[in-house]
């Protein structure tokens, strides 16, 4: 510890509290990103304070210690028997850049001074004596507050000399990477290679190299190590100087006998140390009041030899076994799949399935637990209440970045050059998902409109390259485990299907769904069907109730009834009969036995004792909600209980920022929902101030309790916070207009928000179409035309026009073409200008061709052709001889115009004509359809392809324009046979669309076309790599028919040049 003292207040240490309330006084530590200060207070010079300081500029992880060093600490002071042994915090301070924690000033020094201090082994003895009950008892009152400390040391127990008796009172400081735990989960899990604490007194297993949960056993080894610093004045292992020697010591080296640096130490003393120093956590004491009644017994003396240190440690606190009950079956099967992903023998999905509350997630979570340091584990969640398109990739993706944004600058330089390299300029579509992502690699350049298919596939292509990349760097296997796929969205599951069909890196992909949630038609078979057939292999483990004997198991770990105890079978025969062996009704049932004192810790005989006629007579809820609710009185404060209806309003996750908005609460902070957290109903996610529901069924209880009209109410409110907090943030706009649209009635009464709802709509539908979410995009579109009114073709024409349009394609696009040419109906019907009849023809064409109804578009391209007679699309119907002398008389027409612009084409002004603009679209839907029905009009393609061509020519670029010329080259190869002209054409296309219209669509189009005019100027090596890429442009805009068309290209010129079959085959695979 660092004291300096500046008697003088015009120092530069006085700059850090410039215009706050305090007034410097002493430095008692300082690192680069802050310090440890003393201060007076200014209006009350004789008042002094400690501050703990974060300098600006500080990264947002150190202030996220500090805050959780307040917030803990400010849940300890509530907690009547630990009060006395903390350090107290008491205000959280900004003052301009800096931010500080304020606390207490008792005149304590840490426990480190005292024991530096010590000039003899009988003095460290003494101080050992003096302080390790007080220590010991204020961890163990610690961990009965359900707080683990985590970084337990001498610098972090402070403690108060008496001046007259030379006793030591001792409280524990710094809370900053304490974690509070619940009786569900009274542990936290570690990251691999993610070390917190401090090296020299940290466990094992905080080290992120071992598979082992982090508990209150965590806080025993640092609390044996601190024992051997004061007895021996040393630290454990005295030869370490890096970290990573540390890490490596704690983790396979044996400490020296405390005895041979301070012989004057009891050998039962140091049998009682080395327990607490075990390596595995099983070995070491269960509870810190196993080695204080081991401590009162040693320095009662004359203790036998054979003592054995932990024999009267019982577990004095009840949690829920980590353990699982009844599924060895299902967990073996899981690290046989985990086993051969990583081998690389099979590519695999795992499916679990269950009924909610069936133990799907927990049985992961054992394989993440057992496996941490093998593999890289991935989890997402979809959320019922606000379905956001690509959900699932975002929160896979946030948790590689946030690893990524961890890594030394160095190593990021790495990562960034990779990442870059393999996402070939794809790298906008993550950061537009995952914004963190842009503080590694960089800012992206912008795609320009794709469409819906093109989107997906660029999006799969930018997925596969990022894990692909990530998988490399870290040279790790990948498991993605995806739960509750009953609510999934179809584009993300395609691209999890891309990404398992990949043999480039090892990856095991698990999924778990309610089996009573799903029916045969549910999209998720199709996607398992798919992989079946890309010999992926699928497995389905079914997780059944558990049976009678693992109920019995389960009681008996949980309420400490003997095995051999009559009245647990009993119980357990009751338990079967009200939970049907459901794990999550079964846990519920055991905590309200708890909560109502059926059994309890008997600290005068140190061991548990239960009422058995409170057992005989317990009464059980019929269903697993109104238990929750039953005994939640017991476990929550009516404002927590209130906190808890909100946020089950908000979804599967909330943040606390809003859910301070939403309470009108200003000063809600983590403090208050400590109640929950450690009752079990909510967990912090990250020290981001987010929080997720433990379970399902919990946020299910939570919003069962509110009332309809207050749940209205909340979801308006809700939807307002979040509109004002992520305005324009269009990664956010579902989760909003998930609050909106349950509540569109009230949204109504209040015109100012219901234009502002209606716009949000229209936005996220288009959003929601671009993504392939066509059922969100559908809802949204309706909403918006609901929000819109009786009149809306009079008073919001445009709007309503693009938005049926847009809707219709939605529906067309989700394999509902009736109501798509129903929509489309409705808005020919009501279109006020020729351009809009058109486009409404050509969505129509669109629409019949993607459902196969050829004759319908036939026909419905004749009838707008004549209902618009300024088209000059006069060409005789059925007379093949007159039709032929149009086509060669309005050939003799276009020639002239097409040799004086072919050189410029590229240059040539954009189309502006809206008519003219409408029915290039409609001729570029119109010509698969007339290819198709050449059969019956053989004429009708060539007549479109020369029309596209003369209306490019005469008006000006388009969008179309790639398609166009493509089908104008092909009619120009028909009638005159002159393939240079040809080749010149399609061409000039291609440069036009990748000059300027760079989608992959018109691009297929393009080099199809170059293929059929080019055969007789290239070798057969250029051949093919044009098609090829035709093949690429083709399939990632979902042109599959043109895509296949160059694949046949491919396949003839790559035979035709030697290759074998099965070389093809691989590489147009």
């Amino acid at each position: 510890t660092k004291t300096t003292t500046h008697p003088h207040t015009n120092n530069p240490m006085s700059d850090l509290f410039h215009n706050s309330p305090y007034e410097f006084v002493q430095e008692l530590f300082s690192t680069s990103i802050g310090g440890v200060y003393r201060v007076r207070e200014k209006d009350a010079p004789h008042k002094q304070k400690i501050i703990k300081l974060v300098k600006r500029g500080s990264s947002k992880g150190d202030l996220d210690l500090l805050r959780r060093d307040f917030y803990i600490s400010q849940h300890l002071q509530q907690q009547p028997h630990v009060d006395n042994q903390i350090v107290k915090c008491e205000k959280f301070e900004s003052h301009g850049l800096n931010t500080w924690i304020v606390k207490e000033d008792d005149k304590a020094e840490p426990l480190q001074s005292f024991v530096a201090r010590c000039k003899s082994n009988a003095e460290r003895l003494d101080l050992f004596w003096k302080v390790t009950h007080q220590l010991a008892n204020a961890i163990d009152d610690l961990h009965r507050a359900q707080v683990l400390h985590l970084d337990i040391k001498p610098d972090n127990a402070l403690a108060i000399e008496d001046p007259q008796t030379g006793d030591l009172h001792v409280k524990l400081s710094d809370f900053s990477v304490s974690s509070i735990v619940s009786l569900q989960t009274p542990y936290i899990c570690v990251k691999f290679d993610c070390m917190f604490g401090t090296p020299q007194y940290m466990a094992p297993e905080q080290s992120g190299r071992m598979s082992s949960r982090v508990d209150k056993r965590t806080d025993i080894y640092s609390l044996g190590c601190t024992f051997y610093n004061i007895l021996s004045g040393s630290w454990v292992f005295s030869n370490c100087i890096t970290t990573k020697q540390w890490v490596n010591a704690h983790l396979k080296e044996i400490p020296e006998p405390v005895s041979q640096k301070n012989p004057l130490v009891p050998k039962p003393l140091e049998k009682v140390i080395r327990k607490m120093m075990a390596k595995q956590p099983a070995s070491r004491y269960m509870s810190v009041r196993g080695i204080i009644k081991d401590l009162e017994e040693i320095q009662k003396g004359d203790l036998p030899e054979a003592w054995r240190a932990g024999s009267q440690d019982v577990n004095d606190q009840f949690s829920f076994p980590t353990k699982m009950y009844g599924r060895d079956k299902e967990y073996r099967l899981l690290v046989d799949s985990l086993n051969a992903a990583e081998q690389q023998t099979r590519r695999e999905l795992v499916l679990i399935s269950g009924v909610s509350g069936s133990g799907k997630s927990r049985l992961v979570q054992e394989l993440q637990f057992k496996y941490s340091t093998r593999a890289w584990f991935l989890t997402s969640k979809y959320d019922q209440i606000s379905s956001v398109p690509y959900q699932n990739l975002q929160s896979l993706c946030s948790q590689v970045v946030s690893t990524l944004i961890s890594e030394d600058e160095k190593r990021l330089v790495q990562i960034k050059a990779s990442l870059l390299e393999n996402l070939e300029g794809l790298g906008i579509l993550l950061t537009n998902l995952v914004p963190q992502l842009e503080s590694v690699i960089g800012k992206q350049k912008e795609l320009g409109d794709l469409n819906s298919e093109e989107l997906l596939n660029k999006m799969s292509q930018a997925t596969l390259a990022f894990f692909k990349t990530i998988a490399e760097e870290f040279s790790r296997m990948m498991v993605l485990f995806v739960d509750d796929l009953q609510w999934s969205a179809v584009n993300d599951l395609k691209i999890l299907e891309k990404m398992l069909l990949n043999k480039s890196f090892r990856i095991l992909m698990i999924g778990s769904y309610r089996s009573n949630e799903v029916g045969a038609d549910h999209h998720l078979f199709y996607f398992t069907e798919s992989l079946q057939k890309n010999n992926t292999t699928v497995t389905t483990l079914s997780l059944e109730l558990l049976d009678e004997e693992s109920v019995k198991e389960y009681i008996s770990d949980m309420t400490f009834i003997p095995k051999t105890d009559n009245q647990l079978e009993s119980l357990a025969s009751t338990v079967v009969q009200a939970t049907q062996g459901n794990p999550f009704y079964l846990r519920e049932i055991v905590n309200k036995m708890y909560l109502e004192k059926m059994f309890s810790f008997d600290y005068t005989n140190n061991c548990w004792e239960w009422d058995t006629e409170k057992i005989r007579n317990i009464q059980f809820a019929s269903n697993v909600i109104d238990l929750m609710l039953s005994s939640i009185d017991v476990q929550l404060s009516l404002e927590s209980q209130d906190l808890l209806k909100i946020a089950a309003c908000m979804g599967n996750s909330f943040s606390l920022s809003v859910l301070s908005t939403v309470s009108e609460k200003p000063d809600l902070n983590k403090t208050n929902l400590m109640e929950s957290i450690q009752a079990g109903w909510i967990v912090e996610v990250d020290d981001n101030e987010q929080f997720k529901w433990q379970h399902d069924k919990l946020q299910e209880a939570a919003y069962s309790m509110t009332s309809d009209e207050r749940k209205n109410q909340l979801h308006l409110f809700i939807g307002k916070t979040l509109m004002g907090k992520f305005k324009n943030d269009d990664s956010r706009i579902f989760r909003i207009l998930g609050h909106f649209n349950k509540v569109i009635g009230l949204v109504k009464q209040d015109p100012d928000l219901s234009l502002r709802v209606k716009n949000l709509n229209v936005r996220g539908s288009r959003l929601a179409k671009n993504s392939n979410a066509f059922e969100q995009a559908i809802n949204c579109a309706n909403v918006a035309l609901d929000l819109m009114g009786e009149e809306l073709w009079i008073s919001n024409y445009d709007e309503a026009y693009t938005l049926h349009i847009q809707l219709a394609l939605s529906y067309s696009s989700g394999k509902q073409p009736g109501e798509a040419v129903e929509i489309l109906s409705r808005a020919e019907k009501n279109a006020n200008n020729t351009a809009h009849r058109i486009e409404v023809a050509a969505v129509t064409l669109q629409v019949y061709t993607s459902s196969n109804q050829l004759s319908n578009g036939i026909d419905k391209f004749t009838e707008i052709l004549r209902s618009n007679p300024e088209l000059t699309f006069d060409m005789p119907q059925k007379d093949k001889a007159a039709q032929g002398a149009w086509i060669e008389g309005r050939m003799q027409e276009i020639m002239p115009l097409l040799m004086h612009n072919l050189p410029t084409l590229l240059q040539k002004e954009t189309l502006t004509d809206p008519v003219a603009g409408a029915f290039v679209y409609l001729l570029g839907e119109a010509s698969p359809i007339a290819l198709v029905h050449s059969h019956f009009d053989e004429l009708l393609m060539p007549c479109i392809c020369l029309l596209s061509g003369e209306y490019i020519l005469r008006y000006g670029i388009s969008e179309y324009a790639p398609i166009a010329c493509a089908n104008f080259a092909i009619a120009i190869g028909n009638i005159t046979k002159d393939f240079s002209l040809c080749r010149q054409i399609s061409r000039a296309g291609f440069e036009i669309g990748r000059a300027r219209y760079s989608q992959d669509k018109f691009l297929c189009h393009a080099y199809f076309s170059d293929l059929l005019h080019c055969s007789s100027e290239k070798t057969l090596s250029e051949f093919v790599e044009i098609a090829e890429q035709g093949i690429r442009y083709g399939l990632g805009a979902g042109e599959h028919s043109w895509a296949t068309n160059c694949m046949l290209f491919a396949t003839t010129a790559r035979l035709l040049t030697g290759r074998d079959v099965k070389e093809t085959e691989n590489a147009l695979a």
